[in-house]
C-alpha cells in the first residue's frame, strides 16, 4: 500500500515513515499544503496521513480541495488539535479517521 504522510514536523514524519515502512508499506513524506495539493498527493496514494496545522495551506484546505475534487482516498488525520468541534470538523471536511497527537504507533498501525 502507498501511504503519504503530509507532515510539516521532520522528526514526526520520519518517525511515522519509519514505522509505516516496518509494517510493510511504502510511503512518501510531503512536508506542507500547498505541495500536497499541487503533487495531486491523495490522489497518488492508497490512504493519507494528513497533519492539520501545516505550512502554505492546512490540512482542512487540503482535504475539502480534495474532496470537493471527488478523490475518495481514505485520509486518517493526525494532528494536536483534539476538542470535539476539531475533531467535527475533520470528518466534515471528509476525513475517515481522526488521531490526536501524541498517539502511539501501535495505534496509528491498528488505524492503517
Amino acid at each position: 500500500m502507498q501511504v503519504a504522510i503530509i507532515e510539516d514536523d521532520p522528526i514526526l514524519a520520519k518517525s511515522v515513515s519509519k514505522a509505516v515502512r516496518d509494517a510493510g508499506h511504502d510511503c512518501t513524506i510531503v512536508p506542507d499544503g500547498e505541495s500536497a495539493i499541487r503533487g495531486q498527493t491523495l490522489l497518488g496514494s492508497d490512504l493519507v496521513l494528513l497533519d492539520l496545522m501545516l505550512p502554505k495551506a492546512d490540512g482542512l484546505e487540503v482535504l475539502r480541495r480534495a474532496r470537493s475534487a471527488g478523490v475518495r482516498t481514505p485520509v486518517i488525520i493526525l494532528t494536536a488539535r483534539g476538542t470535539m468541534p476539531d475533531k467535527l470538523r475533520g470528518f466534515e471536511a471528509g476525513a475517515d479517521d481522526y488521531l490526536v497527537k501524541p498517539f502511539t504507533m501501535d495505534e496509528l498501525l491498528a488505524r492503517i
